[in-house]
């Protein structure tokens, strides 16, 4: 018997760009979810993709437009405060920078963006800028 291709089965490859089985790991996390289909952690993997796709690219859009060399948190902020479909963002992109819409943004400043396990850390070397951390 001949094996079948990918292109013969109907099936296309797909290499994810982000680790399925802790795509899988998180889903299962919670008690309310019972067994995950094989496919479903690579359809949230893709769907991932798409998203972050679209923020960075609103991103980089709003760095373009205040003719920026760096993209920064503040044109993030921008971008999410920008485009309706990141309405669900304000309130965490508020709570995570201390901008407040008060300071001009040059994209020139350089910060750096401290990750721990349960908090995220924003330094600014822009001496004017405040130190925020949140928990």
């Amino acid at each position: 018997m001949e094996k079948m291709s990918s292109s013969q089965t109907g099936k296309l490859p797909y290499k994810s760009k982000f680790p399925i089985a802790r795509i899988k790991k998180i889903m299962q996390a919670d008690e309310e979810v019972g067994k995950v289909a094989q496919i479903t952690p690579v359809v949230v993997s893709k769907a991932l993709e798409l998203f972050m796709q679209s923020i960075v690219d609103e991103t980089i859009k709003q760095a373009r437009i205040k003719q920026a060399k760096k993209v920064t948190v503040a044109h993030m902020r921008s971008a999410i405060h920008s485009a309706d479909q990141f309405d669900f963002l304000i309130h965490i992109i508020d709570k995570h920078t201390n901008t407040g819409g008060s300071e001009k943004d040059t994209g020139h400043s350089s910060e750096k963006i401290q990750e721990n396990k349960d908090n995220i850390t924003f330094h600014e070397s822009n001496p004017s800028s405040k130190k925020k951390s949140s928990n």
